[in-house]
């Protein structure tokens, strides 16, 4: 079973600490699921996504996918400002 941990420079900075980020490919074609982690090496937050083998889909597909989500950030909203003033 493949366990390799690789940096991940494309990965945005941990959401809740702004570590530094590391992205894990756990499985192989020959086993019943891969999964890819992404997770801080600071605060050990740990993003996971998994895909079973058969399912048609592509490891590339879900680890684009848990990269997406663990990049994505929202805008804190404007508390007591109007836009109209």
């Amino acid at each position: 079973m493949k366990n390799s941990q690789t940096p991940a420079p494309e990965l945005k900075s941990c959401p809740f600490c702004g570590g530094e980020a590391t992205k894990i490919h756990i499985g192989n074609e020959h086993v019943k699921k891969q999964s890819c982690q992404i997770s801080c090496v600071s605060c050990n937050m740990k993003m996971i996504s998994s895909i079973l083998n058969r399912s048609g889909f592509s490891y590339e597909w879900i680890e684009q996918k848990v990269t997406d989500r663990w990049n994505q950030r929202t805008t804190p909203e404007k508390k007591g400002q109007d836009d109209d003033c």
